[in-house]
């Protein structure tokens, strides 16, 4: 790849990040003077950017201090992504009992043409889109949802056909799927869930040891209740750390990419200006309202970023170009980062991975790694509530790449999963989540049903 384009994409990365950063910089004081923006324990993390960008102002800022606080970063939204994904598995239970005690319309929904009736609504709003991507998605979602009653060995024998996709495909690919796949089975555990995420830990732990058999009414509407107030919880701070890294990569593409960049004395002025103005009321702790001559700077931004971006999309690395310069030293070195901060996934790793990840997958390597996660997952539900099982299987194949071969494999699962369930209530409870998707998707249940 030449030295030149790659310059030339530095630069515009250098523009693009400078101008985004003004702008998230100025709403994410905007944001803590209407909210408390980071809590106690996030709060550090909070203070150590300011430390880093007035370092980047004054000419000072270390690429190894940038990287440590990217991996904190990264480190607390792996755990709030761990709680997530334990919740959503209670969640699944706690829905499954609703109808004990806030009881659904059932009509007849005993025997065969009861299920047959519903298997064809699924199959009607799976099969409304003629999109195959939105179809396939819409699977995923109805598996999420439908009433599990599997044996193990047919759970990892799904699992495997979901998996048959990555033969031939990057080791790489495969390890980030079992990754997926080992969170949503609840056996991804970072090492510290405890400590600043004292009640969240509470909550989670009254959900582990309900007794899921013999809940009273009173028992469930708590436990909904501070199922709720985990959410909000959750909400909350993922949304602020989505920020801050959002914050913390535009800040390291400038450490990377301004050496490259030619920028106008005037606009570079005014973006810092924007900057220090912030970052002072941030210091000054004094939740002041931010003075209109820093309000004023942001007119001349009106327009830059969509430029920017676009400048720096319209000569954008393929992915075998990226792949080329994975590794190597210098400009390329300086534009893989950059590409990987300003992907799609802000806490996209920045370390290459070894040449292993690129061996290709073959049955034996396959094979091989679902039988570890079989393995782990076996001794991690052994003796688990069932109920909790089936929340934990739902989860996992909802997430597997779409493993029928035809829609009437679909069907016939389907039919099976609602044959198989002899619990009416949770039938009409699924019915009632699945309408909510289709509401969701804007979709009007009578149109399909």
């Amino acid at each position: 790849m030449q030295t030149k384009r790659m310059k030339r994409q530095l630069s515009a990365a250098c523009h693009y990040s400078y101008t985004r950063l003004a702008l998230n910089y100025y709403m994410y004081y905007e944001t803590s003077l209407e909210d408390s923006l980071l809590d106690n324990r996030l709060e550090p993390l909070n203070a150590a950017f300011h430390g880093l960008l007035r370092g980047f102002l004054d000419g000072t800022c270390p690429e190894d201090a940038l990287e440590e606080l990217r991996n904190q970063v990264a480190a607390e939204m792996e755990t709030a992504t761990a709680y997530t994904d334990a919740f959503q598995a209670y969640e699944y239970v706690l829905n499954r009992l609703e109808g004990r005690f806030a009881p659904q319309p059932v009509g007849n929904m005993a025997g065969e043409d009861h299920d047959e009736a519903m298997t064809e609504r699924i199959m009607g709003y799976i099969t409304d889109s003629q999109d195959a991507m939105t179809v396939n998605e819409r699977i995923r979602s109805v598996l999420g949802q439908l009433p599990v009653r599997l044996t193990r060995n047919k759970f990892f024998s799904l699992v495997e056909e979901g998996l048959s996709v990555y033969r031939g495909s990057t080791r790489e690919s495969l390890d980030d799927m079992f990754y997926i796949l080992r969170s949503e089975a609840l056996l991804y555990v970072p090492a510290d869930m405890v400590t600043g995420y004292e009640e969240l830990h509470s909550i989670l732990e009254e959900l582990r040891t309900a007794d899921y058999r013999s809940m009273t009414p009173e028992s469930y509407r708590h436990l909904t209740d501070e199922m709720k107030r985990a959410g909000h919880m959750l909400m909350d701070d993922t949304a602020e750390l989505m920020l801050l890294m959002e914050l913390v990569n535009d800040l390291y593409v400038l450490f990377i990419s301004r050496d490259s960049a030619m920028m106008e004395v005037s606009e570079e002025q005014c973006l810092n200006r924007i900057l220090s103005g912030i970052l002072s009321l941030f210091e000054a702790g004094t939740d002041a309202p931010i003075p209109d001559g820093i309000t004023g700077l942001l007119d001349r931004l009106e327009g830059r970023q969509e430029a920017y971006f676009e400048q720096w999309m319209e000569d954008g690395l393929s992915s075998g170009e990226l792949r080329d310069i994975k590794g190597q030293e210098g400009e390329a070195s300086k534009l893989y980062k950059v590409e990987m901060l300003l992907s799609g996934s802000s806490f996209m790793s920045l370390v290459s991975a070894g040449q292993e990840s690129g061996e290709l997958v073959d049955q034996a390597m396959l094979s091989a790694a679902a039988s570890r996660f079989f393995e782990e997952f076996s001794s991690a539900f052994e003796g688990q509530p069932r109920v909790l099982v089936r929340a934990v299987m739902a989860k996992v194949l909802s997430s597997l790449p779409v493993f029928f071969q035809s829609l009437d494999e679909v069907r016939e699962y389907i039919r099976n999963s609602l044959e198989s369930c002899t619990d009416y209530m949770e039938k009409a409870i699924t019915m009632k989540l699945i309408t909510d998707m289709m509401e969701q998707d804007d979709l009007d249940p009578d149109d399909i049903f």
